[in-house]
């Protein structure tokens, strides 16, 4: 029985919250989920301007540029945003930390252990929030005006910062990892973008990550995929059951690859670059990290939503305190943006 000292109701008001947003959003459609995104980030907008927090100043050109190519594709390439000094730092640093068996923290049944010893074990290591925050580099970046202005336009309110997450996918092993190598659906928010940072060289050739351009867009998309199956020969009923299947548990059920393959290869993007590369992406859309690497590769995310979102809440986050005023401005802009990773106080 739990002691009262141990209690926290507002843990149990985070869990009701958590299966109430995972069966609102279960139930909306696609389109209904584009529909109600857009005028939650109205209202979010609304909500900030009665409170006196405006939108970023000054966002550079850039932004615009970055937020029409995910609006068009579900992608955009950012091309290098560490250099090589920088990566060999943030590089060196996750090296010497220890590090989960798994593809998030969060996910992980063990505790963490040494990077060589996890590397042997499992196809994943991942690291916790408190250490990615602690890390070189990125906290910056993902804060960046380019990126907190591409991601605002792309939303259509001021972005909140939900996950940041760093995790090895080791090469060598045999059999496909279980996690993420399958296209997939991410289903944190009702719209969300996400960024990729690989801290690692992926060269052509190599085993990457993989994007279906214009996958986030259920208008089009399905349209485009019913369309392709029936000139392929398919009963138009069993073309749009295929199109069904790309959105079911999230699309995350091994079938998606073959539809993928045998009608939207032309559609997948895969994206190679030496260690610094990054991508912005609308993580709603089919992705995957291609199956069965043969060399390690190191990958930074974070992600941007338009609020408290399920995905957060499920994942059991909470912010964590780091010491962020020496890297970033201390504004209520940067306070609310970062609220859901950063303990501010």
């Amino acid at each position: 029985m739990t002691k009262a000292s141990e209690f926290h109701p507002y843990k149990v008001d985070r869990e009701i919250m958590g299966e109430m947003l995972t069966v609102y959003q279960e139930t909306l459609s696609p389109r209904a989920r584009a529909a109600f995104a857009h005028g939650y980030a109205g209202t979010i907008s609304q909500n900030l301007v009665r409170a006196g927090l405006k939108a970023p100043e000054n966002t550079p050109s850039k932004s615009a540029e970055v937020a029409s190519s995910l609006k068009v594709l579900g992608l955009a390439e950012l091309g290098p945003l560490l250099d090589a000094s920088q990566v060999e730092e943030t590089v060196g640093y996750f090296s010497r930390q220890p590090v989960y068996s798994s593809h998030t923290s969060g996910t992980a049944t063990l505790p963490p252990g040494r990077l060589d010893e996890v590397r042997r074990s499992s196809h994943y290591g991942a690291y916790s929030l408190e250490q990615v925050l602690a890390a070189p580099h990125l906290l910056e970046i993902a804060n960046s005006p380019l990126l907190i202005g591409a991601a605002g336009q792309y939303l259509g309110c001021v972005p909140t910062l939900y996950s940041l997450n760093c995790w090895w996918t080791f090469g060598g092993h045999a059999d496909k990892a279980k996690v993420a190598h399958n296209f997939h659906r991410d289903p944190d928010d009702l719209k969300f973008c996400t960024l990729f940072i690989y801290l690692t060289d992926v060269a052509e050739g190599a085993s990457c990550h993989e994007f279906v351009l214009s996958s986030h867009n259920p208008v089009r998309f399905d349209v485009d995929l019913q369309e392709r199956c029936e000139q392929a020969g398919m009963e138009k009923s069993q073309a749009q059951e295929l199109v069904r299947l790309t959105y079911h548990d999230d699309g995350n059920v091994p079938e998606v690859d073959e539809v993928v393959q045998d009608h939207l290869s032309d559609r997948v993007r895969r994206l190679h670059g030496p260690a610094g590369t990054a991508m912005l992406e609308d993580t709603f859309g089919l992705h995957r990290g291609a199956p069965l690497p043969r060399t390690d590769r190191l990958m930074f995310w974070a992600r941007y939503g338009l609020g408290l979102n399920h995905g957060y809440l499920l994942n059991r986050d909470c912010p964590v305190p780091v010491d962020w005023r020496s890297r970033l401005s201390d504004s209520p802009l940067t306070r609310y943006i970062n609220r859901l990773i950063i303990d501010m106080d």
